[in-house]
């Protein structure tokens, strides 16, 4: 119950904001384009899976002996 009176000032002054942003006299903030990638969890993972990968081929055991024909 601590939060309650935390979460309702946040709300009103939240409101306030979007309120007075459709004033006439109101800041106009131009549109950025945005750039556009891959979410960096996704390279993340790509990029864990190739470092596994070359992991497991650096550590793999090598054949001690040559299979018979």
């Amino acid at each position: 119950m601590d939060m309650l009176p935390m979460a309702l000032i946040i709300s009103q002054d939240a409101g306030r904001r979007e309120l007075l942003s459709a004033l006439p006299d109101a800041p106009v903030v131009p549109h950025r384009e945005t750039r556009r990638h891959r979410p960096q969890a996704v390279r993340s993972r790509a990029v864990l899976a190739q470092l596994l990968e070359r992991t497991a081929h650096w550590i793999e055991p090598k054949p001690s002996c040559t299979p018979l024909h």
